[in-house]
């Protein structure tokens, strides 16, 4: 990346940098990935973030050159974002940032960063940072004098512990907050202080990474009433269930277009007994007609604190609208003076859920990957995504708390995790739905085309929302074999929500369009696959939903295009998911250990060497084997060339424990997992 050293705004806005460190770049910066590279992000110049004590607005002046101060109450760190005129100087820029670190009640300014360089305030892609950073240990039997020293060195505070009762607790994600030294300043952003506890740390961390805002909410487009209720134009509602061909929000969808969820209805499985975690933003009302019975008692990982009746930290309402896609009761809030406010029903409306809330930080959704595994969740969506074509986000401390979740949750067999592509109609790696671990899932229309305004008569609102353009879509790497996994209905669905919050609370009910509405129809067609199956494995969950779709479009999607990834096209993926056709075909266990349960082997050799063992026909077109230790942490990944019998692992730079050795075909018709311990 180009390094100006021109001074510039973020020369004052780096703060102190640890002394041992060289001055960072003012326009670009980065931190490392525990494989050593570099993951660089351009500092936006003309914005920037601080806090207040007690995270208040900032109420002082506001020079002409300065376009907008926004504070933001419901985040973690609460708080201010400001953005400078393009037409501010240097000097201007530096005036204000001074007359704000000298107030009293000054704590600490944070870089905005992006991936573009000079990204435009409006295109908001830019990302928020903060004064936490997400840590990771190497030795999972440290004590707490160790973590007590390992702040001391770093001039840290403990912000987050993972609770002593998940599984090798000091093998998940830990948060510190920067200290400030004897003036009052902080030791340094987050970016410098990763870098310095990396490099000096090396034999302790394996993971440092900067507290960022990363995630955005996948919704397409804000409810709106339906205007055309009425004796001669009643919409179908419900088309992701039971779609016959009738008005869908004025425009006529195609009979069977849908997920099949009421033949599941009709098979006697609606989500008995399961526990669905919805990890999203925004309030959650148990008193919602439509979800009375069904929310069970949740997590703030804003505020850091438990609750089980109403709430709403702010007005938004995007966690309970998806949460009503998946849960909303049958016959909620009918009544003979308004039966159409009925409309809205869950995909498993027998599943339970469990909300959590977010400020859609890396480290607020951190926290609540943990929590699902306390609270015992079976299935969690996750209606948000992070464009990062660069794939290091596979290297994140979030992704091994994922990892270690799908291995470690649910009694070992591994938590479901779902997620949205994204809608910007755009050939992107989308995460977390771009995780191998998890469901990554689109959006279909009415018609069984992919969402996007693309498709010629367009009727259903994609093409009217500014710069949300259609469901993301992505052309598969041969040598990652990164893709997604199913598309869902996720245009005009119907949905519940409480407007207003806890003011003047609206029960309402409205239709969305989005992948933040196509991901829990997935995630309610999991739980149903998992109430009539308990004990399938996470992995047979995924094989079962992918092997089941319904191969939707074929003139239009070329499900031939990837030759090392059969039946897959590129902006379907396996196709659109059919509840019956996974309920009645499922993988059993998993699946392919049930397959190859004796055509694939690992063998001890010694102490410092395995070997996998490859009978008959199983290495056809070669494998990816990557190995994580117990904590979800990446040791290597590794190519097998196809029609290999014998593959050696030398195992002698492991320490003691215990490694998940993962393989995945590539031509992706069979997995496999093997627990090795040394």
């Amino acid at each position: 990346m180009k390094k100006n050293l021109t001074l510039i705004l973020f020369s004052i806005l780096c703060l102190r940098t640890f002394a041992q460190l060289p001055a960072i770049p003012p326009d670009s910066t980065f931190y490392y990935l525990p494989d050593g590279s570099k993951s660089w992000w351009y500092v936006q110049k003309d914005m920037a973030s601080f806090r207040l004590m007690n995270g208040v607005a900032y109420t002082g002046t506001q020079p002409t050159y300065l376009d907008t101060v926004k504070h933001m109450p419901s985040t973690t760190r609460k708080q201010n974002l400001i953005k400078f005129k393009s037409t501010a100087t240097i000097m201007q820029k530096a005036m204000f940032i001074n007359s704000v670190s000298t107030a009293t009640n000054y704590e600490w300014f944070a870089p905005v960063v992006s991936q573009v360089n000079n990204l435009p305030y409006t295109s908001d892609q830019w990302v928020n940072t903060a004064d936490l950073i997400l840590v990771k240990f190497k030795n999972v039997n440290l004590t707490q004098t160790d973590i007590v020293n390992f702040m001391s060195r770093n001039n840290l505070t403990l912000d987050h512990q993972p609770s002593s009762s998940l599984p090798t607790p000091n093998s998940w994600t830990f948060i510190f907050k920067i200290n400030k030294d004897s003036k009052g300043k902080p030791y340094g952003d987050v970016f410098s202080v990763c870098q310095y506890i990396f490099v000096n740390e090396a034999g302790y961390v394996t993971h440092c990474e900067p507290g960022m805002y990363l995630y955005k909410p996948t919704v397409c487009t804000l409810p709106n009433e339906f205007t055309a209720w009425g004796s001669t134009s009643y919409p179908d509602a419900l088309w992701h269930i039971r779609n016959q061909g009738n008005n869908v929000n004025i425009a006529t969808g195609i009979a069977g277009a849908d997920a099949k969820i009421c033949e599941c209805w009709g098979d006697g499985y609606h989500g008995e007994n399961i526990k669905v975690a919805v990890i999203d933003g925004g309030g959650y009302d148990y008193n919602l007609p439509d979800m009375v019975g069904q929310y069970l008692p949740g997590f703030d990982c804003i505020s850091n604190t438990p609750f089980s009746t109403t709430t709403f930290p702010n007005n938004v309402v995007h966690g309970m609208s998806v949460a009503s896609v998946i849960g909303a009761i049958e016959n909620g809030g009918q009544t003979s003076a308004q039966p159409i406010n009925a409309s809205a029903v869950g995909v498993a409306y027998k599943s339970k859920i469990i909300p959590y809330i977010t400020d859609f930080s890396n480290f607020s959704v951190t926290k609540a990957i943990q929590r699902v595994v306390l609270d015992g969740a079976d299935v969690v969506n996750m209606s948000f995504g992070y464009e990062d074509n660069s794939s290091s986000t596979m290297q994140s401390a979030f992704y091994s708390d994922i990892l270690a979740a799908t291995q470690l949750g649910r009694g070992g067999l591994g938590i479901v995790f779902v997620a949205s592509t994204g809608n910007e109609n755009k050939d992107v790696k989308e995460w977390p739905a771009a995780d191998n671990v998890v469901l990554g899932v689109g959006a279909t229309d009415p018609n069984d085309f992919r969402g996007s305004y693309q498709q010629t008569p367009e009727p259903w609102l994609w093409q009217n929302i500014s710069n949300q353009k259609g469901s993301n879509y992505l052309t598969v790497n041969a040598t990652n074999n990164i893709h997604y996994d199913v598309v869902a209905p996720g245009t005009s669905i119907r949905i519940a929500y409480t407007a207003n919050g806890t003011s003047s609370p609206v029960h309402t009910e409205s239709e969305a369009t989005g992948t933040s509405f196509s991901a829990p129809v997935v995630s309610g067609i999991a739980a149903i696959l998992l109430s009539k199956y308990p004990t399938m494995s996470f992995q047979a969950v995924i094989n079962s939903i992918n092997n089941n779709a319904d191969k939707i479009r074929t003139s239009t999607y070329n499900y031939s295009q990837f030759s090392f990834l059969p039946s897959y096209a590129k902006e379907t993926f396996y196709g659109r998911i059919n509840c019956i056709n996974t309920l009645l075909n499922p993988a059993v266990g998993i699946k392919e250990n049930v397959k190859l349960s004796d055509e694939i082997k690992l063998a001890y050799l010694d102490y410092n060497e395995a070997s996998i063992l490859f009978n008959k026909n199983t290495n056809n077109k070669g494998f990816i084997l990557s190995v994580y230790d117990i904590g979800g942490r990446l040791i290597s990944k590794k190519q097998i060339e196809a029609n290999l019998t014998t593959y050696s692992i030398n195992t002698e730079g492991f320490t003691k424990g215990v490694y998940l050795f993962k393989l995945n075909s590539l031509d992706n018709n069979a997995d496999k997992t093997f627990k090795y311990i040394k």
